[in-house]
């Protein structure tokens, strides 16, 4: 059923406007473009940091040995090293499963940042050349730092 629009332009002494009027006189602000891109990206990001962690966690055990010899021996001995390896491995798995649930997502963020910053501080101090390594292992933990960050701040409720 449609209404008369006749009744409200006698006391507006104007018609109505169609909604593609009304949407050209209230643009969407830089704000609010920027906040729908990237709220249509937050599932590709969530996937992404999932398959990251979870992949970290898992490539990490494959060879555990191989993993705990990047630490070098006089820091740590070599069983130690191992069992830091299976201890972050299992971190980087829970972290990249928690991810995929709503309501701990978000915390789940906080917690890949907290662990990246763990990572490299503890690589910083044990492993320094890794940061001159060809391959970048503790370069590439910014850029996922960031990511979840901004993940985090998507995920982030009134």
């Amino acid at each position: 059923m449609l209404g008369d629009p006749e009744p409200l332009r006698r006391i507006r002494g104007a018609g109505l406007q169609s909604l593609d009027q009304l949407l050209d006189e209230i643009p969407a602000s830089t704000q609010e473009r920027w906040f729908a891109r990237a709220y249509l990206l937050l599932p590709v990001m969530i996937a992404a940091l999932s398959a990251f962690w979870i992949a970290s966690g898992i490539i990490g055990v494959l060879d555990i040995e191989r993993a705990a010899q990047t630490i070098p021996t006089d820091a740590l001995p070599p069983s130690m090293a191992a069992q830091l390896v299976i201890a972050g491995a299992a971190l980087d798995v829970a972290l990249g499963i928690f991810i995929l649930f709503r309501p701990i997502a978000r915390l789940a963020c906080l917690g890949m940042v907290a662990a990246s910053l763990l990572y490299l501080v503890a690589g910083s101090v044990l492993t320094p050349g890794l940061w001159l390594d060809p391959l970048g292992p503790l370069v590439k933990i910014v850029p996922a730092m960031a990511l979840a960050a901004v993940t985090a701040a998507l995920l982030e409720e009134r």
